[in-house]
């Protein structure tokens, strides 16, 4: 996603206006970045926005895991409940209980 022209500045024009910057990025819900010698060099948002992108982009990594344990499991590479009791139980040292004790 490209940059609003109008959120694209010199890094000198920072440098000579900064207040003025400081108090547009406090008010954008999005980045503004800086160029040196029309290259852009540093971006900066304001706290909220940068938590917003942090949430958004935690949420994103989240939905890929879970789509990606959804795949695994169509193709059959997860392990049975039963599978993964018996590795916790043998890592662990655990005993297993006969199936016929415990709840009832």
């Amino acid at each position: 996603m490209a940059l609003p022209l109008a959120h694209v500045h010199a890094l000198t024009d920072f440098l000579r206006n900064h207040k003025t910057h400081i108090a547009q990025i406090s008010r954008a819900r999005s980045a503004h970045a800086f160029t040196v010698n029309g290259t852009p060099k540093v971006v900066m948002m304001s706290p909220r926005t940068f938590e917003r992108l942090s949430a958004l982009a935690d949420q994103m990594e989240t939905l890929l895991t879970v789509q990606e344990s959804l795949d695994d499991i169509e193709r059959g590479a997860g392990l049975s409940l039963e599978q993964l009791a018996q590795r916790i139980h043998d890592k662990h040292g655990i005993q297993r209980r006969g199936r016929s004790s415990g709840r009832t």
